[in-house]
């Protein structure tokens, strides 16, 4: 089990190179992964995308890359001879025209706009590539840990408040007969005047009693609910993901809770089911938080 809040972040220098990735992640139904790069390294986003999506199924996931060449080569500086050669060319005609000596010098000349042009080079995608792929493994173990520790610590949590339900679903089961008989001997106590003085019609009543009765009997509600405490267990302690399959039994769970809950005119069970819809709520928050 594993939580859907991570961070992790990590440096890497290699070969005048160097890259600084941070990956977080919140809840989120999917995988939402947003990925802020610069421009000129966009075509290892996909690269980088299934790197992470290997790591994690679920989530918000932002990941930031800051990149930096200090390479020696990473400048080509480019010169236009004949742009130089014109410059020169008309330094020297208005030198002539004034009649002022002047001979330009090769700093004068190269110091003119356009004469050297300075322009990084295209990157060598594979080496950027060796880059952040290492950088990112680095940041996604230490992402992964965190989820991996804040799932290990919710799960507990959630086993503790499923004992919580089942405790409070044996004392429902306890009272569960009381309650059946109570209905019956109730509506038996309200017809009681008018068939003292007619059996057939005391069998009817009886008869129908027992049909009221069997509609408001929560035992397939208490049997569901032991299913899905059960079902609940198992897939809490299953490899992978598991948010989702529990979000479902919650639901399952809180349906039946319901039913129950509008069936028992009981107060002892009345009590334990505003216990089991608190927990439920408890438990179905924390489910939110697993991937």
């Amino acid at each position: 089990m594993k939580s859907m809040t991570g961070f992790g972040r990590s440096y890497v220098s290699l070969d005048g190179r160097e890259a600084t990735i941070e990956v977080k992640s919140v809840n989120s139904r999917f995988l939402d992964l947003n990925i802020r790069m610069p421009h000129r390294l966009s075509a290892l986003e996909e690269t980088l995308r299934a790197q992470v999506s290997a790591s994690c199924e679920r989530g918000k996931v932002d990941l930031s890359i800051n990149y930096r060449n200090n390479r020696e080569d990473k400048t080509d500086v480019s010169c236009d001879g004949a742009l130089a050669a014109a410059y020169l060319s008309a330094l020297r005609g208005l030198s002539r025209d004034l009649g002022i000596a002047y001979e330009p010098s090769l700093m004068d000349v190269a110091s003119f706009h356009g004469v050297l042009t300075a322009a990084e080079r295209d990157e060598d995608i594979d080496a950027v590539k060796d880059l952040l792929t290492a950088a990112l493994s680095d940041a996604l173990t230490q992402f992964v840990a965190m989820r991996t520790a804040e799932g290990e610590r919710i799960g507990e949590d959630l086993l503790k408040k499923i004992d919580v339900v089942e405790a409070a679903v044996k004392v429902v089961e306890e009272n569960a007969p009381h309650v059946e008989e109570a209905n019956r001997q109730r509506l038996l106590n309200k017809l009681s005047d008018f068939i003292a003085a007619d059996e057939s019609l005391r069998q009817r009543v009886l008869t129908e009693a027992a049909i009221v009765a069997d509609k408001r009997a929560i035992d397939e509600e208490i049997v569901r609910l032991y299913s899905h405490i059960a079902q609940f267990k198992a897939t809490a302690a299953a490899e992978g993901p598991v948010g989702r399959k529990l979000d479902f039994i919650v639901q399952e769970m809180n349906r039946e809770v319901n039913t129950i809950g509008s069936k028992a005119n009981d107060g002892a069970i009345a009590a334990q089911v505003i216990l089991l819809k608190s927990e439920i709520e408890k438990i179905r928050e924390q489910v939110q938080n697993i991937e």
